[in-house]
This record gives structure tokens, C-alpha cells and sequence, in this order.
């Protein structure tokens, strides 16, 4: 802790209610291509975005997108595809987090669902997967207020001030392998 003195942490006495996963049902009823297509393009503008805001100076291929979801979480899913679940919320809106731009493996099972149902299927391949997710962008700086900071009627960046003394909730996220920890710590976390 010694390297960043300037930085006090509190424990605060509380502890807050543990996420929960859940919510079963069959997928929502979508058209496969159209719903693919705008997942595809949603996960393209979402790694432009990061990657125009990396150093050029820097090689960091890390990625961390928020995707709302209308039924079950997936998370073993999500790991399958080469994404981890870094964080949950009540309505249902994953962080999640590769090692790589690349998602090779997700694009594949979205192309597969854009595909429709095919010849001796009842629904498109992946369907219970793909079908449940809503959305996908990047992480944007106004998705990382805490829960404090919102009840406090902190909700926007702006309404943050310079000078002000603030109490965060900050939630650490367990991104792998130290070497890659290390590597985002001496990149300055980006």
C-alpha cells in the first residue's frame, strides 16, 4: 500500500447485499439475422471506441464491455466465449472483460444464430444465449458511480467537483493472471 499513500481507503461497517443471478424462462422470440446484425455492429463500435482511446504507446489488448441481458446471466457461457463476468446488477447488466479484441468465438455464435433455424432445429443455434442479450456498449465513465455516490445524488460525471472530498464504493475486479494485473497497473489501468 505504500506506493499509493495518497490514496486512503475506509471499510465501511456494512455489507452490502450479494448480487444474485438468476431468472429462467425460454428467449425472447427475435428475428435471429436482425438481432445478430445489431449485436455485431453494437460489439464493433464497442472495441472501436476502446481501441481509440488506448496510448498509442502502449500494447493493451484488454476489453471491457457492459451488456444488458433480459434473461439469465450466462456467466459459464460468457467464459466459454473468452469474456469474464466481472461484475452484476439487478436489472439484469453485466461487465465483462477479454484478454483480446478479437472474440472470435462470440462472433461465431452470433453469425451461427443470425443464420436462423436450420434444417432439423427447433430454434437457431445458440438461441438461449443469444437471444437473451439486449445490448451490448462499452463501459462509459458515468457506469462507474458507485452506489453511494448515485444515492447521493451523484449520477453524472459533471456532478462531480475538483477540490471536493468524496467516500467511494469501489469495486476491484479480478482480471486473471497477475502478469496481466501488473501489466494494466503500469499502463496507469487502461
Amino acid at each position: 500500500m505504500a506506493r499509493y499513500d495518497h490514496l486512503q481507503l475506509l471499510r465501511l461497517p456494512e455489507r452490502l447485499p450479494r448480487r444474485k443471478n438468476g431468472g429462467g424462462g425460454p428467449p425472447p422470440q427475435r428475428n435471429p439475422r436482425g438481432h445478430s446484425d445489431r449485436l455485431g455492429q453494437e460489439l464493433d463500435q464497442a472495441v472501436a471506441a476502446q481501441r481509440q482511446r488506448r496510448r498509442p504507446d502502449a500494447v493493451d489488448p484488454s476489453l471491457i464491455l457492459r451488456v444488458q441481458m433480459s434473461g439469465p446471466l450466462l456467466e459459464e457461457e460468457w467464459n466459454r466465449v473468452g469474456l469474464t463476468v466481472l461484475s452484476s446488477d439487478e436489472d439484469r447488466t453485466l461487465v465483462l472483460f477479454s484478454s483480446s479484441d478479437e472474440l472470435t468465438e462470440f462472433q461465431r455464435k452470433l453469425d451461427a444464430y443470425g443464420q436462423g433455424v436450420q434444417p432439423g432445429r427447433q430454434n437457431p443455434a445458440f438461441s438461449s444465449f443469444i437471444a437473451n442479450v439486449e445490448t451490448i456498449a462499452e463501459v462509459t465513465p458515468r457506469d462507474r458511480i458507485g452506489m453511494r455516490a448515485r444515492e447521493a445524488g451523484l449520477v453524472d460525471v459533471d456532478d462531480f467537483r475538483v477540490g471536493e472530498a468524496y467516500t467511494v464504493d469501489i469495486e476491484l475486479w479480478d482480471l486473471g493472471a497477475r502478469a496481466l494485473r501488473e501489466r494494466k497497473i503500469d499502463c496507469g489501468g487502461r
